[in-house]
């Protein structure tokens, strides 16, 4: 039974126009939902959660590094001949630690913090103290002193390295190793014989 005309199409757009009309929300719902919602937030740019994190970071860089000094070379000492090509006397030892009476060493420290070096002949005699005698040379991480041997003995070349400068030396053997024990400083100790 279809009606003639624009009749039958008025009556069928009416009914599907209130297909779903029981299912509508009440008048004025968005206004109530948004109000629940509270006000609408802004999003934050992501540097703004960042920069806290990288300002903590950048502060404890600063601070190992300040606080911590670079790491320093380990403390060496080196004694040698000065010149291999100069004539020794034919009754020259063997012994690398052997040396002859008018042979030129060179006495070398390097790496570590402060340093010194002292040369000391039969526990009782001060041959060198660097860095104060003129003989002594300042190398870019260290000291070097070259010195003629004139003098039959036992000698001994005491390394020193410490934070703040060494003690200096008296000229007294055992005075001299009791202020480096007070000083809390390990020195490098090498031997060598001049017969």
């Amino acid at each position: 039974m279809t009606e003639p005309g624009d009749q039958g199409e008025a009556r069928i757009e009416a009914a599907l126009s209130r297909l779903g009309a029981e299912h509508e929300p009440p008048p004025g719902w968005e206004a109530r939902v948004l109000a629940a919602l509270g006000p609408e937030r802004r999003r934050r740019p992501w540097w703004v959660f960042a920069a806290p994190g990288l300002a903590v970071a950048v502060s404890a860089a600063i601070v190992v590094l300040v606080v911590r000094p670079p790491k320093q070379r380990e403390l060496e000492v080196a004694v040698r001949r000065k010149d291999l090509h100069q004539p020794l006397p034919v009754t020259r030892s063997a012994q690398p630690d052997e040396y002859q009476i008018g042979e030129t060493i060179q006495v070398t420290v390097s790496g570590g913090a402060h340093r010194a070096l002292w040369v000391y002949r039969d526990d009782r005699e001060l041959v060198i103290a660097c860095p104060r005698a003129p003989a002594c040379q300042s190398l870019d991480d260290g000291i070097s002193v070259d010195f003629v041997l004139k003098t039959v003995g036992e000698y001994k070349v005491f390394a020193l390295s410490a934070n703040a400068s060494p003690p200096e030396p008296s000229g007294n053997y055992d005075a001299d190793t009791a202020a480096i024990m007070r000083a809390r400083i390990e020195p490098q100790v090498r031997k060598f014989h001049v017969p």
